[in-house]
């Protein structure tokens, strides 16, 4: 679900800044589709230079959209390792709960054991004390 957030987050951010840097740079950008095209590539971290902005507006918007893309990758794949992680977690831990509640059930049988062998010395004993009493 966070992969899926994270990933329209990028996608939003791209065709926002496309927009906005359509409006504010007309001159360097004649289409909405070239201005999409240098936001996919800037946030891609591609970077051709092809095209680049050349107002002050344009700059501000290509710098917001550089930062964000330089954030996006990190968080992208940290919640892509965490999602594998977590994935790869789960067997183990189901049978390092199975492991655990085996050697419970052999500890409890051992209890058993002991206590059945201290009943059985109680006897010998009260039998022991019986006879020399």
């Amino acid at each position: 679900m966070s992969v899926v957030v994270v990933s329209f987050s990028a996608l939003a951010v791209a065709a926002i800044g496309a927009l906005l840097v359509y409006l504010v740079d007309r001159d360097e950008f004649s289409s909405f589709g070239t201005a999409l095209w240098w936001s996919i590539v800037t946030v891609g971290t591609v970077g051709y230079g092809d095209i680049v902005p050349t107002s002050d507006a344009g700059r501000v918007v290509a710098a917001a959209v550089i930062i964000f893309s330089m954030a996006f990758f990190p968080v992208l794949t940290g919640l892509i390792t965490t999602l594998i992680m977590r994935q790869a977690q789960q067997p183990a831990d189901a049978a390092a709960e199975q492991d655990a509640k085996g050697r419970q059930a052999e500890l409890l049988k051992r209890l058993a054991s002991i206590d059945e062998r201290l009943t059985d010395l109680d006897e010998r004993l009260a039998r022991l004390d019986e006879r020399a009493g």
